[in-house]
């Protein structure tokens, strides 16, 4: 049998309901892997006391969380190997930034604004209704909105800073 690994399953409780990351635990367990789960926002940390992540010679995130992306940069500044790095993470939690990096690196992606409520609603053109309103900082298809004209749009009492 292969090395035996030592995994930290380090994932938000909200995620544990999922099929990931429990099935990849489960599957990882099953090959003979000793998996440790750590719940970012169930435990006390102290800076510099590395403690929390001894003996582990790989950490997977799961979530998007400060206190996750806090771990995991932690985590690889002393040198332990994260899979779903904080810096890809980071990259897709602001959705005006990801948009943007999309757009400059020519990956294709549907057309995208970016303005106030109000602005949205005098500027894109009618013919490109229905529009879907969507949080920069959502997470998991949560607060999007389907408007369907610049009236609605104008009409939208939308919660997100600008």
């Amino acid at each position: 049998m292969p090395h035996s690994l030592k995994i930290g399953v380090l994932a938000e409780a909200r995620y544990l309901a999922q099929s990931q990351p429990v099935g990849l635990s489960q599957k990882l367990n099953e090959l003979g892997h000793a998996i440790t789960m750590i719940d970012p926002q169930k435990a006390f940390y102290v800076m510099g006391e590395d403690g929390w992540f001894d003996g582990l010679d790989v950490i997977v995130g799961r979530g998007r969380s400060w206190a996750l992306l806090a771990l995991l940069g932690w985590a690889e500044t002393r040198g332990v190997m994260t899979i779903n790095r904080r810096e890809a993470i980071a990259s897709v939690h602001n959705k005006a930034q990801m948009s943007i990096a999309f757009a400059s690196s020519g990956i294709p992606i549907p057309q995208t604004f970016f303005g106030s409520v109000e602005q949205l609603a005098r500027e894109i053109p009618k013919s490109s209704y229905p529009i879907i309103l969507k949080p920069i900082f959502g997470d998991n298809s949560k607060g999007l909105l389907v408007i369907n004209s610049p009236e609605a749009m104008a009409d939208t009492d939308w919660p997100e800073p600008w």
